[in-house]
């Protein structure tokens, strides 16, 4: 493990500096507890920003689920500042409109519930007046900011878009900003929009499979909830509610700033105390614990809901943060992996299953391994095997998991797989930026993201062995989820309102001051396609070749001008071309396992124009990669049970 260096600099806040190949990811916390994490990167054009709250769905009162969600909507309305054209004539039908949302909460008589949903509807009309529920967003895109969003799950919840280095100091006080006397403006657009999302979600067979699931595999605990929450009480939000939730749990100590990318610590350090230091801490209200849940025995739960068969089994896993955790990924990818190599793989390759593969959910408190399998269609009887029998399959493979019975080549591609994939991402800010706040949220060290490789590798066949045998054993939950329909749910009704009239060319006050706000000019970087090399390979084929410099992983794509618009059949052809051996030399999986033995996969997709051919892998092996390809495209074995 590599050292932390702890050093008091003269701002008043700690930092400490970790030595690895991200030696740029310096943490540190403000005076009043907001944890700040800076990743540089001076080749990115560009600074990844985050606000990130350690509260999510999870955290919901009980009588009112969806908060978390709603919050996160409404942040992107203002303040008193931004947004305001007359705080003090709009503050008086804010609280007007405050106080009907909770009067209308408490009527039962929807006669009576219309007529202050139509108050409510006339006050927001005038107060839109005063206020302007855009300029949170123009502002952003003014200063060249990007993709603008925001997240909501069980744990956490976070606030996030790229913008311009020179924007730094902007970008910081516009975001400060937003999180001082928030005022939730507009709030019944985003009733509607909410209501669609819900909407949405019925008409949506696999969100109804995921949803039975959760309910059945995290019981009595809000995990088994839906993140936007229940019908009844979206149909009936509160206002007050929300104010209260914010001031509860959107304090400093409960939050992460984020920059990643083309930022210098030493140059940001003072605007981040000026401008994010003017939060004030608050106390934080108590999380609820739950009774962690455990399985006892084989426990079976039907249900005719799914657009086709399926098995769903659920063992009881750990919550992120747990040091089993990585040995547990690697026993779910002995089962079922990316390259195809595991277990079940074999089982949905050969055809003995439609499909079959493995999840791991670790939250913040609790965690699954879910492993999915589709039964076998026979298109000469016109029917799918059992249920039955698919577990029995299934529990097979997993024997051997729990038995040991695998070979060391396999453990050893799957480390290499996913010390690639975690390059990969690496590669991508939003990624760093995501993997820093994860560890923020579930309480876990840096070195969780800086040393990841040297964990993986560091994590022995013995140790696999003993995390399987400790949690695949006989206690867990069935799932048989037969074709059907899931009954129906009443959709939201949604509120009938009159629109608000946009005020063109309105700027509040802040808003004219934040444009005089300094911006430090720099140079834009711009892609240099010159240090594209290419290569006329024959008549009508060209290499395109650019270096990887971030690390030693290559990308092979091969596009042929040439789709299922021309060709209806590609999409077949593709599926079988991803399951293909190669002729006279070797199986289905075999190539797959010869693939993942060089650290690479491999595969193919089709469009309406374009079938694509994709590989990624370690430039040490590029060439032996390559000619595996080769080989596998120019003399392929396709199974007759699989065309079946």
């Amino acid at each position: 493990m590599k050292t932390i260096k702890f050093v008091l600099i003269l701002l008043c806040f700690s930092l400490f500096e970790v030595n690895s190949y991200a030696q740029d990811l310096k943490a540190f916390k403000l005076p009043n507890g907001l944890s700040v994490f800076i990743w540089e990167d001076p080749t990115a054009p560009d600074v990844y920003g985050m606000v990130a709250c350690n509260v999510g769905s999870k955290d919901d009162p009980e009588n009112l689920t969806g908060l978390a969600h709603y919050l996160e909507h409404v942040l992107f309305k203002g303040t008193q500042k931004i947004g305001a054209l007359d705080w003090e004539k709009e503050q008086p039908i804010y609280e007007q409109i405050i106080k009907k949302y909770d009067e209308m909460a408490q009527e039962t008589d929807p006669v009576k519930k219309k007529e202050i949903n139509d108050e409510i509807n006339k006050l927001t009309v005038e107060s839109a007046k005063y206020s302007l529920t855009n300029e949170f967003s123009a502002l952003t895109d003014g200063m060249g900011g990007k993709n603008l969003n925001a997240f909501t799950f069980y744990d956490m919840t976070a606030y996030h878009n790229s913008f311009p280095p020179g924007e730094i100091y902007k970008w910081l006080e516009l975001n400060s900003e937003r999180l001082i006397n928030p005022v939730y403006r507009a709030f019944q657009t985003e009733l509607e929009t909410v209501f669609e999302e819900y909407n949405r979600a019925q008409n949506n067979p696999g969100r109804q499979v995921q949803q039975f699931m959760l309910t059945n595999i995290f019981p009595n605990h809000p995990y088994s909830r839906p993140v936007i929450g229940y019908p009844e009480h979206l149909k009936n939000p509160q206002l007050s509610g929300l104010i209260k939730f914010y001031n509860d749990w959107y304090t400093p100590q409960n939050m992460a700033l984020i920059l990643v990318g083309n930022v210098k610590t030493n140059e940001v350090i003072g605007m981040i105390k000026e401008k994010f230091g003017r939060l004030q801490n608050r106390p934080l209200p108590e999380k609820k614990v739950y009774p962690d849940t455990n399985f006892e025995g084989r426990k079976q739960l039907s249900a005719k809901i799914a657009p086709s068969p399926q098995v769903i089994l659920a063992y009881k896993s750990v919550p992120e943060g747990n040091p089993d955790k990585i040995a547990l990924e690697i026993c779910s990818k002995i089962l079922s992996n990316s390259s195809r190599t595991g277990l079940l793989d074999k089982l949905a390759i050969d055809g003995d299953l439609m499909g079959a593969w493995t999840s791991t959910f670790g939250l913040k408190d609790q965690g699954r391994i879910l492993i999915f399998g589709i039964p076998f269609y026979d298109v000469n009887q016109r029917r799918y095997d059992s249920m039955g029998s698919v577990e029995k399959k299934i529990q097979k493979e997993i024997d051997k998991l729990r038995e040991g019975q695998f070979e060391d080549w396999l453990i050893e591609s799957i480390k290499s797989e996913m010390i690639r994939i975690h390059d990969l991402s690496m590669e991508n800010l939003s990624n760093k930026a995501q993997s820093i706040m994860e560890c923020f949220i579930y309480g876990q060290d840096l070195s969780m993201v800086l040393e990841y490789k040297d964990i993986v590798s560091a994590i022995t066949t013995q140790e696999i062995k003993d995390v399987a045998k400790k949690y695949f054993g006989k206690d867990y939950l069935a799932l048989y989820l037969e074709k059907g329909k899931a009954p129906k749910k009443d959709k939201l009704e949604k509120p009938k309102y009159d629109p608000l009239q946009p005020l063109r060319e309105a700027k509040s006050d802040y808003a004219k001051l934040f444009e005089l706000m300094p911006v430090k000019h720099e140079t834009p970087k711009y892609v240099d396609f010159n240090e594209v090399q290419v290569k006329q390979v024959n008549d009508k084929s060209k290499l395109f070749y650019t270096p990887n410099k971030e690390n030693n992983i290559f990308t092979l794509q091969l596009k042929y001008g040439i789709g299922t618009n021309k060709m209806p059949n590609l999409d077949l052809a593709t599926y079988l071309m991803n399951n293909a051996g190669i002729m006279n030399q070797m199986k289905a999986q075999e190539v797959k396992q010869a693939f993942s033995a060089l650290g690479a996969t491999c595969e193919f997709s089709v469009s309406e124009n374009y079938l694509t051919v994709i590989m990624y892998g370690f430039e040490d092996h590029l060439q032996e990669s390559c000619n595996l390809l080769t080989r596998q495209i120019l003399f392929p074995n396709l199974d007759e049970k699989q065309m079946n």
